[in-house]
């Protein structure tokens, strides 16, 4: 009986070293993990197969969903959705709010608005995108590190990292203020795209960017970066007489 059984059989930690690190994700087809018991009863032998990984998925150790219910984010059904920074106004952000976030698949998007560029005597030399971060008291989801910035589209696929001038990924990089964390920032220099991006003909067909934690641990990190002031996109011109 497979109801009785994992109540009876606990399960079985697997472990990658002699540390007893924790294994946290392993990719497999549906189904392909079993557990296959070979047993006797005086001089009778019986075999017990378990393979319900998908069925019996509720009792698994990590088993993790997104609950978004009775927050603003529960609208959010379906990777071509998108919610305003506005629209997600609840709690301590009366303003709005925007988050991205591992294991969720929550991230931030922008559509970056087409400043004048390539004009006579202007020129643009620098522009950035600043986040501020909301701090939490509880450690337990740090701020990354980093962030990254991806080329996107109206379906809210993730195309491609934006490179700069010379090949490297653009990412947003914390300026930490130990006195006054309320000043915290993530700078993402996005000059070269923006300059390139500024003088297509079809600029605002391909304005969408999306802010996240590398995608590439997106399924294997807790981190996550919430922002409750509206980013701010600066852009600096230098002007020649």
């Amino acid at each position: 009986n497979d109801a009785l059984f994992i109540h009876y059989f606990k399960g079985l930690a697997l472990i990658p070293a002699p540390n007893n690190t924790c294994v946290f994700t392993m990719s497999t087809l549906p189904d392909s993990l079993n557990v296959k018991l070979h047993f006797h009863d005086s001089d009778r032998s019986y075999t017990y197969s378990f393979a319900k990984s998908t069925e019996f998925n509720r009792y698994t150790f990590m088993h993790i969903t997104n609950d978004a219910a009775g927050t603003p984010y529960s609208v959010l059904t379906d990777q071509m959705m998108n919610l305003s920074f506005q629209d997600a106004a609840w709690g301590n952000a009366a303003l709005g709010q925007t988050l991205t976030q591992g294991l969720t698949g929550f991230m931030i998007k922008m559509e970056l608005p087409i400043a004048p560029a390539g004009e006579k005597y202007r020129t643009i030399v620098k522009a950035e995108i600043e986040l501020q971060p909301e701090q939490y008291a509880n450690l337990d989801f740090s701020l990354p590190s980093t962030i990254n910035l991806y080329q996107s589209n109206s379906e809210n696929k993730v195309i491609s990292p934006i490179l700069d001038a010379s090949g490297n990924a653009a990412t947003g990089i914390l300026y930490y203020n130990i006195n006054t964390p309320e000043k915290n920032k993530y700078v993402i220099n996005i000059t070269d795209y923006y300059n390139a991006l500024c003088l297509q003909p079809n600029a605002l067909e391909n304005n969408k960017v999306i802010i996240s934690i590398p995608v590439n641990t997106m399924s294997t990190s807790y981190n996550r970066l919430t922002v409750d002031r509206i980013p701010v996109l600066k852009v600096y011109y230098a002007k020649y007489e």
